[in-house]
């Protein structure tokens, strides 16, 4: 399988104004992160897929919120990776 083909959907529940980017864990199947932008334009949302992208090792295009723009609880499409290898990127930084 192609690398680009690859694709999974992320439940992402987002703190935004937070201390500090920085993911907080799991509640059940919603990852949540911190952001330090702001709900206002957008920053928000932009600052949460930039933060994935680079946590997750793939570019910023590759991150695209699918549902929930206007919601703390977004669904997060993102290409390149499996479940398997965000579970094994996302475990080391828990």
């Amino acid at each position: 399988m192609n690398k680009s083909n690859r694709w999974i959907t992320l439940k992402v529940w987002v703190h935004p104004n937070s201390s500090k980017n920085e993911i907080k864990g799991f509640r059940g199947d919603i990852l949540r992160i911190g952001v330090t932008s702001p709900p206002i334009e957008g920053r928000a949302n932009k600052a949460c897929m930039d933060f994935l992208a680079k946590e997750l090792g793939v570019g910023k295009s590759q991150v695209e919120i699918i549902r929930g723009r206007k919601s703390r609880t977004k669904t997060v499409k993102i290409t390149g990776v499996t479940l398997d290898e965000i579970k094994q990127i996302l475990t080391t930084r828990l």
